[in-house]
């Protein structure tokens, strides 16, 4: 046992300094004009548009598209992207990432990196970090005060979550949340790539990850209840089918055929096995952004899809939630929600109220201008263009 446990010991040394010394040797290996782009498992969010863009357009960089998702990969190769499987051959993985001058994340490095290795042969590119949105929810480093500091992995978390060099903040109303959740310091000023498909019709690589089809009636009124994620002690309010015919009854008396979908937080796929057979529950991955436009009333609980859909300037019905841990009243959203908050037991009344008149149309408006500080349709061109500056002066 002894031995044994040795062996360990130094097998966990050799492997620090391996990582130590990859650290370095990316550090000081000269950099090539590409940027290498990373999102979630099923191509979605911010980073798969602005990717896309990068391949539509010459930016003076070469895009990379890099996951683990070894479909994915055959698909983007199959239609002439560029794309690199992480699980394949860590050796050329590891080569083109000592390489990259600029990586870019929708969600934490930790999430999207997976090995310690490839984020050591990463020490020497500078960090884009998009994001999924803008909300109300307080993120890592502004929950320090109230959080166990003893708590290691949580303090990982935070080492992982704050290790990025550039922001997009979408307005300057966000710029303090950023430092204070990321202690991030450079801003790119720009929208959120994932709107752009909210103001024109999807481009055919822009269907890839998505949802073939979301809503099966072209003269349906189109409901999507899009829930932020819930806690591992919780049943998923989303769950109770008896809020199902509430939500429909309004409707339903007023003989308007209605549809509802609803797409769970990806936190939660855990919940996915045990909903195979629910017509109205979706799988939670997938990208929904290609058929937001389509949707008449969004349902949350504050989940960061609803600042994108005042791109669409249609009703929203939030749902309360205590337990959300939520920034401060210098928030927005915090100050007026662009729609109506109910309790779920009261959803009937809620949608009553919005078939009976669009109170919010005026503040979602105000909402949007101060949520957005730039057009939607802009974003990629800005980020990209702003990042084709940025690569030649990483290669010197």
């Amino acid at each position: 046992m002894e031995d044994k446990e040795l062996q360990l010991i130094k097998n966990q040394f050799a492997k620090m300094e391996y990582e130590a010394n990859l650290k370095a040797v990316s550090l000081k290996k000269p950099k090539v004009p590409m940027v290498l782009f990373f999102g979630r498992h099923d191509f979605s969010d911010n980073s798969k548009y602005l990717y896309l863009d990068a391949c539509r357009n010459n930016y003076g960089f070469s895009p990379v598209w890099c996951t683990f998702n070894a479909g994915l990969v055959q698909q983007l190769r199959q239609n002439g992207l560029t794309a690199l499987d992480l699980n394949v051959d860590p050796r050329i993985n590891i080569a083109h990432f000592i390489k990259a001058p600029l990586c870019v994340f929708s969600i934490t490095t930790n999430e999207s990196l997976r090995l310690s290795a490839y984020t050591a042969a990463l020490a020497g590119a500078q960090k884009v970090q998009l994001w999924h949105g803008v909300g109300t929810k307080k993120l890592d480093l502004a929950l320090t005060d109230t959080a166990d500091m003893t708590d290691q992995k949580f303090v990982a978390q935070l080492v992982d979550s704050s290790c990025i060099d550039y922001m997009l903040s979408p307005a300057k109303i966000w710029d303090r949340q950023w430092r204070e959740f990321f202690g991030v310091k450079k801003l790119i000023r720009a929208g959120m790539p994932r709107n752009e498909v909210l103001t024109r019709p999807p481009f055919d690589h822009e269907l890839i990850g998505s949802y073939g089809q979301v809503f099966k009636e072209d003269n349906s009124f189109k409901i999507l209840w899009a829930p932020t994620y819930s806690f591992i002690d919780e049943t998923p309010q989303w769950m109770n089918k008896t809020i199902y015919e509430r939500i429909k009854a309004p409707f339903l008396k007023r003989n308007i055929k209605v549809e509802l979908v609803i797409k769970p937080h990806p936190y939660d796929k855990r919940y996915q096995e045990e909903n195979i057979n629910n017509p109205v529950v979706i799988a939670c991955e997938p990208d929904i952004y290609p058929h937001l436009s389509r949707v008449d009333l969004l349902i949350t609980n504050k989940s960061s899809i609803f600042t994108d859909f005042l791109h669409c300037n249609k009703p929203i019905v939030f749902i309360k939630n205590d337990k959300i841990n939520e920034i401060d009243q210098e928030n927005i959203f915090m100050q007026q929600l662009p729609g109506i908050e109910t309790e779920l037991p009261l959803i009937e009344q809620a949608i009553e109220r919005v078939l009976c008149g669009d109170e919010f149309i005026g503040i979602r408006a105000q909402m949007l201008a101060k949520a957005f500080d730039t057009p939607p349709g802009d974003a990629c061109k800005e980020i990209n263009s702003y990042f084709s500056r940025l690569v030649p002066e990483l290669l010197v």
